[in-house]
């Protein structure tokens, strides 16, 4: 069974992967990035969603990680 589990100081955040989207919140340019076991919600749309974001100039760091739960730009839809 899926569980949530947030990401603290001493996740490994070796592991992101780094997700090629256009996203913008409230203005700033972030970069989408996914961590596989570190589900911060169950169910919905994205169903296990292990997806989190930080501003794009920066180095990601459990201090600027937040939680992804948006959309992504459909280019061509």
């Amino acid at each position: 069974m899926t569980e949530i589990k947030l990401i603290n100081k001493e996740t490994d955040l070796s592991k992101l992967h780094p997700l090629d989207w256009d996203v913008v919140v409230k203005g700033a340019p972030m970069k989408v990035y996914r961590l596989e076991g570190y589900n911060h919600s169950i169910g919905g749309k994205w169903g296990e969603n292990c997806y989190w974001c930080c501003p794009r100039n920066e180095t990601p760091v459990y201090e600027n990680l937040i939680q992804f739960s948006g959309h992504v730009v459909r280019w061509g839809l």
